[in-house]
């Protein structure tokens, strides 16, 4: 059922419910308004009351009222009902993409590694406590320097590390020990509460078979108060070569200079990855993750926020639920889904896969081909090496220099296309196909049909053509020209020695055709 006939049927039982108080405060008709006056006859017959007719049918109304209220209700409630089955088949859709051929199937909602887990339930719990949505901490009234010994990696190669909330700067040290500069906050003067919790608050570690664990606080043992109220800012260095998995609950963390690979998740936060090298997985639940210059490959995952991606040396996987992409300047290919918000994607050296449920998909300066799978939105590209192809459910597709051929298929929307070389195949249902530049001594093949709309091609510089076109409802124009086939027209023309193959057809609209010689 669709939103306008939810909000009726909210209106509709508050109209019921006014008329009901009207007729329990007036002597206004049931059946025919308060407006209405109707001619009573009391009758004087002994035990009768006077009015008790009326009463009779003032009840009757009230029970008709009251039957019609109870079905009003019933509706709206399986209104709501189909309402949620709706929401829930279109986000169970949404998550079904597949990257390969541009249809919904079945892919993973997450792209990160399944093994990749290093948030604990507590940290988990403590992130969905906290309250704060702008990832900063208040006035630090109360703070301590912690004591934490170093912790010798001379015989591990792995490094895990989990966080307090707070805001923390991971770099490269120079020994081959993880150090500490680390300071408690309190929010606010806790007093001898501040005194209390400080004095139990330690950076533990473990090392066992070539691992390091290192735990700053306690997260199992802490309250959703003392993660609200406490914050541990400053730096850990970490030594180069070794590999650092990060997790934390409620952190703006930045981290540079690492060359080991990284492996980070945030519930919540801000996640800043610059200079470092080597594979890495970042997971962002809910916060921001901006990347710049990174020498590896890269698997990322962000539920809810933003993403930034500059100067990558690898290629990048990115899976989203809501929020917006922007990458520049990646050398390897980029795959990237999301379910709702934008994606921009520019000066790839690879190709270019991206998935949109709802938004908008950009993509320009393309190494080696691109494909753009759009549920609903807009979808543009421009400058692209490498064939280029676009699946769109509802909305617009615009196309600039794309060198190595198009295929498009949309179901509603308009298609608009200039500087092409190489072979066209366009499917449309509703919508109009334009199509401009079109090198007419690089084309062998073009194929474009359309629904309901219009075609309009144009060819550029010389070349020959066999040209096939009809309307179902329309006329063909050829250089301005009338066909003079009339409606539901058909024409072909076949240029001497052959030459490309080019079959328009629409079911009801116009075909244009500019830069064919003749047609015959």
């Amino acid at each position: 059922m669709r939103i306008r006939e939810i909000i009726f049927l909210v209106l509709w039982l508050f109209v019921g419910l006014f008329i009901n108080h009207s007729i329990l405060n007036s002597n206004a008709d049931p059946l025919f308004g308060p407006g209405a006056k109707r001619k009573v006859v009391v009758k004087k017959t002994v035990g009768d009351s006077p009015g008790a007719e009326i009463k009779d049918e003032l009840k009757e109304g009230m029970r008709e009222l009251k039957r019609g209220l109870k079905e009003g209700a019933k509706e709206l409630k399986q209104a709501i009902g189909e309402a949620k089955i709706e929401y829930r088949s279109l986000e169970a859709k949404l998550s079904e993409l597949d990257f390969e051929s541009g249809e919904w199937a079945n892919l993973e909602e997450s792209g990160a590694d399944a093994n990749f887990e290093l948030v604990n339930k507590n940290m988990e719990r403590l992130a969905s406590d906290s309250k704060r949505n702008d990832f900063k901490f208040g006035r630090r009234a109360d703070a301590r320097k912690l004591v934490a010994e170093p912790v010798d990696l001379a015989d591990c190669s792995e490094v895990v590390i989990f966080l307090w909330n707070g805001e923390i700067e991971m770099a490269a040290g120079d020994s081959n020990s993880v150090e500490f500069d680390l300071t408690l906050y309190a929010d606010e003067n806790l007093g001898g509460e501040f005194e209390k919790f400080a004095a139990g608050f330690e950076v533990k570690s473990a090392v066992k078979d070539g691992v390091a664990k290192i735990t700053v606080g306690d997260p199992a043992g802490a309250t959703s108060a003392a993660s609200s109220n406490y914050a541990v800012n400053g730096i850990i260095r970490v030594p180069k070569g070794k590999r650092v998995f990060v997790a934390g609950s409620h952190n703006h963390l930045s981290i540079g200079s690492m060359d080991g690979g990284l492996a980070v998740e945030l519930p919540r936060g801000i996640l800043n990855l610059r200079g470092n090298s080597g594979d890495a997985d970042a997971i962002v639940r809910t916060g921001k993750l901006e990347i710049n210059g990174h020498d590896g490959a890269l698997q990322i995952n962000v539920s809810t926020g933003d993403t930034t991606l500059q100067r990558v040396y690898g290629g990048v996987t990115y899976t989203g639920g809501t929020g917006k992409l922007t990458a520049s300047e990646i050398t390897g290919t980029l795959t990237a889904a999301l379910k709702t918000g934008d994606v921009s994607a520019g000066e790839i050296g690879g190709s270019v896969n991206l998935v949109v449920g709802t938004g908008r998909a950009s993509a320009y300066d393309v190494g080696e081909g691109l494909q753009i799978t759009l549920n609903s939105g807009s979808a543009d590209a421009r400058n692209v090496e490498g064939e280029a192809k676009f699946h769109i459910g509802t909305g617009d597709l615009t196309a600039s220099n794309l060198r190595d051929g198009l295929f498009a298929k949309t179901k509603t929307g308009a298609v608009s296309i200039s500087g092409l070389v190489g072979d066209v195949e366009i499917e449309a249902g509703t919508g109009k196909v334009k199509i401009d530049g079109v090198d007419a001594a690089a084309l062998n093949s073009a194929s474009i049909e359309v629904g309901t709309g219009t075609i309009e091609l144009g060819l550029a510089g010389r070349g020959s053509q066999s040209v096939e076109a009809e309307t179902g409802a329309g006329r063909i124009y050829v250089n301005g020209k009338d066909a003079g086939k009339g409606e539901g027209a058909s024409s072909e023309y076949s240029a001497e020695g052959g030459g490309a193959r080019i079959m328009l057809s629409v079911k009801t609209g116009n075909v244009y055709l500019t830069g064919i010689e003749e047609v015959r």
